[in-house]
Order: C-alpha cells, then sequence, then structure tokens
C-alpha cells in the first residue's frame, strides 16, 4: 500500500495499542449491536398489534359516541383515554386497564429489551373483564404473558362494540335471564 495508508494504519494501531485491540473493539460493538436488534419480533408485534386494535375500536367509539372527526382523533393516545375519561360515560371502569395496555405498549416502543412482567400480566388476570370471560383458559395459554395481553386487548376492543351497540342491551337482556334461571334452579326457587 501507499505511505497515506502506511501513516493512518499505524496512526489507528497506536490510538488502540494495536492493532489486535482495535480488532477486539469493533467485534464487540458488532456483538453489542447484533444483540440489542435481535429481540423477538413476534412479541413487539403482538404488542403493537394489540395497542392498535385497541385505539382502533377507541377512535370508532369517539367518531360514533362524540362524533369526534379523522382530524380530532389525530392526538396521541393518552389524550384520547384523557377525554374519555373526562366524559364520565360506560368505558370509565376500563380506563385504568386501557393506561396499563397503553403503559406496556410505550415501554416496549422505547425500550427492546422490555418484557411484559408477571405483574402486569396478573393486573389483566385480575381485571373482572378478563376474570369474566370464562373461556379464556381454552383460548389462551394463561401462563403465557403475552397472550394475557392479546385477550384482555381483544376483551376491551369487544366491549366498546357491545357498547357501540344499540341492540346489545337485548343480548345482556338474555344473559340475565339465564343467570336469574340458573340462580332458581340452583336455590330451588324454580
Amino acid at each position: 500500500m501507499g505511505k497515506k495508508f502506511d501513516k493512518a494504519y499505524a496512526s489507528l494501531a497506536d490510538a488502540y495499542g494495536g492493532i489486535d485491540k482495535f480488532h477486539a473493539e469493533r467485534e464487540a460493538m458488532s456483538k453489542e449491536a447484533r444483540e440489542v436488534f435481535d429481540q423477538d419480533v413476534l412479541e413487539i408485534g403482538r404488542i403493537l398489534r394489540s395497542h392498535l386494535y385497541v385505539e382502533y375500536y377507541i377512535d370508532k367509539y369517539l367518531k360514533e359516541k362524540y362524533c369526534y372527526n379523522r382530524k380530532d382523533l389525530n392526538i396521541t393516545f393518552s389524550k384520547k383515554i384523557k377525554i374519555i375519561n373526562d366524559k364520565n360515560d360506560e368505558l370509565k371502569p376500563f380506563i385504568r386497564s386501557i393506561k396499563r395496555l397503553n403503559l406496556i405498549r410505550n415501554k416496549m416502543a422505547h425500550n427492546l429489551k422490555f418484557r411484559i412482567r408477571e405483574e402486569d400480566a396478573n393486573f389483566f388476570r385480575n381485571e373482572d373483564l378478563y376474570k369474566n370471560y370464562f373461556f379464556s383458559k381454552i383460548v389462551i395459554d394463561e401462563e403465557n404473558k403475552i397472550d394475557v395481553y392479546e385477550l384482555y386487548s381483544s376483551l376491551v376492543a369487544c366491549r366498546i362494540c357491545e357498547i357501540l351497540n344499540k341492540k346489545n342491551y337485548l343480548f345482556e337482556n338474555v344473559l340475565k335471564a339465564i343467570k336469574d334461571e340458573a340462580r332458581d334452579v340452583y336455590f330451588n326457587r324454580a
């Protein structure tokens, strides 16, 4: 090689205390980059999809219930939740859990190594909406924290759809009648 190369190479070797140390540092940087990049894209994707799913139905709720338009909804998820919280309507009982869904999504969006913790999954498992869904043990692996997050997200979205459905009270009447009759049979009141 030429004089410029020899001079640059010598400076590089001197700066690192030898060319082997330069190669070792570059390999360490490359290894770190691979570890940071090599995250569970399925887990990240499932969290993001679940969050987007809930946000889709929150947008639909705000459009149908309060006549918000697309421009009005060009705001953060947190601001949408604040609007609903301030309205003090039938979604109010779910605000705390929707905020938790958002918190988890935000942590994952800003920290590639973030994972849903057992306490997060337990938070959703202990919500009435989850506890009252008696098919959960059939539909998902309840030990899988991502499954719990996804299922809870879908239950919130379904609940929003039920609230928006003007005829949903008819179905709720049927469920109440079944519950009342089952109670009467159990207590021999029939």
